[in-house]
């Protein structure tokens, strides 16, 4: 069986939602702005990708069910995002050179070093983004690091 990689429908928000509620996050917005990683019947990760500007773009949540971590199935997921990300934010204006920011999870990052994101400093991401963990209750449990992603020769 191939793993699909898709728009969510209204009928995997239960699933996709409990997902990241296993990982302290919700739903960043309607249910048809996520994408999934669906193999069979089951939604084996997710997430919801924003266009913020032209060349500009943030992942907003990201997770992959604790069964299917260290499977391929996650970095298959974030790859297929950050490979044409317009086409994940129901857009369909290309562009060559382009940046993906994020915010991960301290034990997160290295799976986002191995799909191609570096670290970086939070005022590198633009607002809200910039001060999104500052007020969170759980940010010493969390240790959130700022994480960018960049195509072609953008500073």
């Amino acid at each position: 069986m191939e793993t699909m990689i898709r728009y969510a429908y209204p009928e995997d928000e239960e699933q996709l939602r409990d997902l990241l509620v296993s990982y302290d996050m919700d739903l960043a917005g309607d249910i048809e702005e996520h994408v999934v990683a669906q193999l069979g019947d089951q939604i084996i990760a997710g997430g919801m990708l924003s266009r913020i500007d032209h060349d500009l773009f943030h992942l907003e949540v990201f997770a992959v069910s604790d069964q299917w971590q260290r499977t391929g199935a996650g970095r298959l997921l974030l790859s297929s995002m950050v490979e044409n990300p317009w086409l994940f934010c129901h857009d369909t204006s290309p562009v060559q050179i382009f940046k993906i920011t994020t915010v991960a999870r301290g034990d997160a990052v290295p799976f986002y070093i191995h799909c191609g994101f570096q670290t970086c400093s939070f005022p590198e991401l633009i607002s809200p983004y910039d001060e999104q963990c500052q007020a969170c209750p759980n940010r010493e449990g969390c240790q959130p690091v700022p994480m960018i992603f960049r195509r072609g020769n953008m500073i």
